[in-house]
């Protein structure tokens, strides 16, 4: 085999291995707590690498890899098999959670979130305050620079 065989090969297997890993979390659900990392979508499948998993986890799996897009286009019934293992640890993990638990993670979300869009409103407040502190501060330089630039415009006239 050439280089390029193993490495499709290498890359086949690296997949396969998320792909057992991702099964055994889909049918014993016992294995995996509900606040543990999995990827939620095809592109987070490609990125994942057990770096974003619990030591635990670690542990327990074997070492994957990253591994690009293109690779797992060459394979659509592996891709379909991944959205399914993934739709399934995910209704797992929400039956799982009741519904209190639920509620309060939406509250803390949206806490959160409100809390993320207040830093944004003061920082584009501060940024607004900078640009017209610039712009009083630049004024007369740029009014200077338009009458160069008509004095020039006439003369070439």
């Amino acid at each position: 085999m050439n280089r390029s065989q193993i490495n499709k090969h290498e890359a086949l297997n690296n997949i396969m291995e998320k792909i057992l890993i991702l099964r055994k979390w889909a049918t014993q659900t016992e294995s995996f707590a509900k606040d543990e990392y999995y990827p939620l979508t095809i592109r987070q499948f490609n990125n994942w690498n057990m770096l974003q998993n619990s030591e635990k986890v670690r542990e327990q799996s074997a070492a994957i890899k990253r591994n690009a897009n293109d690779t797992l286009r060459r394979y659509p019934d592996l891709r379909e098999e991944i959205a399914s293992l993934i739709s399934s640890i995910t209704l797992n993990i929400n039956k799982k959670t009741s519904k209190p638990e639920k509620l309060t993670a939406l509250r803390q979300n949206i806490h959160d979130l409100k809390n993320y869009i207040d830093t944004l409103e003061k920082y584009t407040a501060a940024q607004k305050a900078q640009l017209v502190l610039m712009q009083e501060k630049h004024s007369s330089q740029i009014s200077q620079l338009n009458n160069i630039i008509n004095e020039l415009k006439k003369h070439r006239s």
